[in-house]
Formats: C-alpha cells, structure tokens, sequence
C-alpha cells in the first residue's frame, strides 16, 4: 500500500530542474515533494526555501514524515551542509529519513557505470560515431569525497570495453591530466559529456566555452577533435531514476547518529 503523508524533500545548491522531482512524485503519488537550496543566493533569486529555514516551515505546516534527498553527486561539502541541517532540526517530525548522494556505496558505482553504458555511450555512438573517446566532466571538489570521481574511472575501465576519461571542473583530474591520460591512450577524437546533475551557465561555460581555459578549448589545444554533448545527468530518466531509488532507501535518522 502507498505511503500517506510522508513530504519528500529535494535539496540541491540551486538546481532550477523539478525532473527529479517529478520522478519522485510519480512514483509516490499519494505523497507531496518540495525542494530546498544550500545556496542562499540561488534560494534568493528562485524564491526558493533556503535548506536552514524548510525544516521549521514544514513542521509549521504539520508535516511529520519527511525524506530528505540530497542531489550531489558525490559526498562533499554540499552534502555535509544538508546533512547537518537535517540532524539540527530532527526533533521537529516524527520519522526523518536522509538519502545518499548519488556515487556513495559500491553499488552505486556499479548502477551509475552501467547507466553511463546504457545512457549515454548510445546518445554518443548516434550523434558522433563509435571510437570516440568519451570525456565525463563533473563538477569536482577540494573535499576528500572528490576521489569518487577516480573510482568511477576505474570501475568504468575495468567492466567496459568503451573507453572513458573521467575529468573535473575544480577538482583531480584536472583538465591537464585528463589531456595526459588522453594522449596515452592514443586517442585522436574526444565526446565531452557534462557528469553533472543540473548544467548551469558557468557549467557550460567551463566545459564547452570558447575561453582559452575551458575544456573543449583545453582538448583543442592539445590537437584532439572535440564534440560536446551538453546534456545533463538531471535531464536523462535512468539518472532520475537513481536519484528516486535513493530517496526510496533513505535511511532512518536518530539523534546522535
């Protein structure tokens, strides 16, 4: 039988897309979801609850059973803030539960691997052709957890015959090493697709811009053909979908975990 009652929160730095949230409803429609933003600023401009204020207006509102959904990719700085958040204000509901980002367990990096394959690797064999070399570029990050991006690159070297380089934004590998990897690999063509969950304007920038420092330029420079994909993980259903199972096995929080 559905679960009644229970409020599904989405929190991200700023993600404008509802996709996830979209996927969560229709799979519990008997439920109400809503989101939450760790950026004060971005919280701002949507007229969006900021993550220190959600708790206590839905309590207010007389919710008691809540989930709370993280869409980071990785177990960072970001997540740490929604996690703290969510500890602060347990007192407040009956039954609190937190979900995981999206690259947490081995499992995870099993399911994300094989969505890459299933997903993406298609998209970029029809738009560009096999042989390609596909170029992941995620947001990256100073915090610990930016070594997820690494055991992604080698679980995908180890369970498939298409060829990946996992690369970073702000994080390892930067977009230097990415092109030493690259060259080693004896690659001539590279598909950069976005490994980020809502692509901004300073994403796209960053990755497909024409300034000198992003990576299409980066890979240009180092005599590689580029194609850009610039599709985001928020907009393709198999990663909704992931996001959803994680919301589904959101574990059960008690004060003084």
């Amino acid at each position: 039988m559905e679960e009644m009652g229970r409020t599904y929160l989405i929190v991200s730095y700023g993600t404008t897309s509802e996709a996830v949230e979209n996927a969560v409803l229709e799979r519990h429609p008997n439920c109400s979801v809503c989101r939450a933003f760790t950026s004060r600023i971005e919280a701002k401009k949507a007229k969006v609850d900021h993550i220190s204020t959600v708790f206590s207006r839905l309590a207010d509102e007389g919710v008691t059973e809540i989930t709370v959904q993280t869409l980071d990719v990785i177990n960072g700085s970001e997540y740490e803030i929604v996690k703290d958040e969510v500890m602060k204000n347990l007192d407040l509901f009956d039954d609190v539960r937190l979900g995981t980002p999206l690259l947490t367990s081995e499992r995870d990096y099993r399911s994300v691997c094989s969505a890459i394959v299933k997903d993406i690797v298609p998209e970029v064999n029809e738009y560009v052709g096999e042989g390609t070399v596909i170029v992941l570029a995620g947001r990256g990050s100073d915090h610990f957890a930016n070594s997820s991006y690494c055991q992604m690159q080698e679980m995908l070297n180890l369970s498939n015959e298409d060829e990946f380089a996992v690369t970073t934004v702000e994080g390892f590998p930067s977009f230097a090493d990415t092109c030493k990897r690259l060259h080693r690999m004896g690659a001539t063509e590279v598909s950069v697709v976005p490994f980020i969950v809502d692509l901004g304007e300073e994403d796209s920038e960053e990755i497909a811009g024409k300034e000198e420092v992003s990576l299409r330029m980066t890979l240009k420079s180092e005599g590689f053909k580029v194609k850009c994909i610039m599709k985001d993980l928020g907009s393709r259903p198999t990663f909704q979908r992931l996001f959803s199972d994680h919301a589904d096995a959101a574990a059960v929080l008690k004060r003084g975990q």
